[in-house]
């Protein structure tokens, strides 16, 4: 995977102001797709432990036979003001 430099500052107040996020949110990116070997449903469980107030925001990227699943999972632990779904994004 290409890695190209970018203006980190500049990246995060895109997605701050994208996804309606607060300045102080500590935003983690997933990329990749939906699928079993992904285990999304593990990376849920480690994220419902975070507490609250820990302000952490985590932003799934991609596609996949599991985001319907993945999507619902988020409602039913009660995560979706927390873990955002971004959808696939190409290359710029």
């Amino acid at each position: 995977v290409p890695v190209r430099p970018a203006d980190r500052e500049a990246v995060r107040q895109a997605l701050v102001s994208e996804w309606g996020l607060h300045a102080a949110d500590f935003i983690v990116m997933h990329m990749g797709s939906f699928s079993p070997e992904k285990n999304h449903l593990f990376l849920l469980e480690v994220w419902s432990l975070l507490p609250r107030h820990a302000r952490c925001i985590l932003l799934l990227v991609g596609e996949g036979k599991e985001r319907a699943r993945i999507t619902e999972a988020v409602k039913a632990r009660g995560l979706a003001d927390r873990i955002f779904f971004a959808g696939f994004r190409p290359a710029e």
